[in-house]
């Protein structure tokens, strides 16, 4: 008796056993799921192994989902879409969507560099022209748009600027010694930057495989002096225009400006605008009662010149962007 009970019961544990097992095997997940299943492995960083344990399905169908996670998607995209309290349909998705690649094709044709907000900018204004208001340009959808035309990121052009790393290795040694008896606040770092107002990406989204051209970039700019001690302490900047009074300025007060405004032909930093920055800049620590240290690259512009509260000191050539 107590021998077919436990025969019974092992039976009965075996048939239980196989019933999960097939269930697992055969389930299929829905779409719902398969993002679930995405999210987990991306957002929440769960293997494989878990992802298997945790929606009660096989690792051959969990590696498929992973696998073709763009393309999955794309389809959740389209679905949220065509679903969207019940008023757009996917023959609008596609509507928008076929806009979208004559616009971007168009675009790239002309040499205009294209980033992905820009698509998704263009997206809204399209879906809005078409009456459609009910779409929005998500982060998944711009991946779905540039994995389904075949899009990447390239660069229109670029250079590159080798620097001595032994230069660097010996001017970082040099520095300690530079800044001894220096608080951090007397500190001081200077450097010039162009600001290009007009000018387009240099990078763009552009077919695989295509030449990656752009047009002529506009060179109109502005130079900017941004000065600032290791505190965080910014001193106002200097920017460098080419007219001496903009038509904006006409009414203004120059001196109430939060910037110092100077002008010449080419809008570049040169030594005597430099050079009165310096004196002035020595004249207010001079009132402070400070002496600080500023750190300057080895640009032409940048006079050589004792100062009484001020220490000059130089980066050697073509290494600023390390050290």
């Amino acid at each position: 008796m107590r021998t077919c009970v436990i025969f019974k019961f092992t039976f009965y544990c075996i048939c239980v056993r196989n019933s999960v097992t097939m269930t697992s095997k055969h389930k299929t997940l829905t779409l719902e799921e398969k993002i679930k299943v995405i999210e987990e492995h991306e957002k929440n960083k769960r293997p494989a192994k878990e992802l298997t344990v945790l929606f009660k399905v096989g690792k051959t169908q969990i590696y498929d989902i992973l696998k073709n996670k763009i393309k999955i998607k794309d389809e959740w995209v389209k679905g949220t879409a065509g679903h969207a309290k019940g008023i757009t349909k996917s023959t609008d998705y596609d509507e928008i969507n076929r806009a979208m690649l004559e616009w971007f094709v168009s675009a790239r044709a002309k040499g205009i560099p294209i980033s992905g907000p820009l698509i998704q900018t263009e997206y809204l204004e399209t879906a809005k022209k078409l009456g459609k208001h009910n779409f929005k340009a998500s982060n998944g959808w711009l991946e779905s748009f540039k994995h389904r035309h075949n899009i990447v990121f390239n660069a229109v052009c670029g250079e590159a600027n080798d620097a001595d790393m032994q230069t660097v290795a010996d001017w970082k040694g040099k520095t300690e010694d530079l800044v001894a008896g220096y608080e951090p606040r007397n500190v001081y770092n200077g450097d010039e930057t162009g600001l290009f107002f007009r000018v387009l990406p240099s990078k763009t989204l552009t077919v695989r495989g295509d030449k990656c051209t752009g047009g002529k970039l506009s060179k109109e700019r502005l130079t900017l002096f941004i000065c600032a001690n290791m505190t965080g302490e910014i001193e106002k900047p200097i920017v460098i225009g080419k007219s001496a009074c903009p038509r904006p300025f006409r009414h203004l007060d120059r001196n109430s400006l939060p910037v110092n405004w100077r002008s010449n032909k080419k809008a570049w930093m040169t030594s005597a605008i430099m050079e009165e920055w310096i004196r002035s800049f020595n004249g207010r620590m001079k009132s402070q009662g400070r002496k600080v240290i500023l750190f300057l690259d080895n640009a032409t512009c940048h006079p050589r010149i004792d100062l009484s509260n001020v220490k000059l000191a130089y980066f050697p050539p073509s290494t600023t962007s390390i050290t």
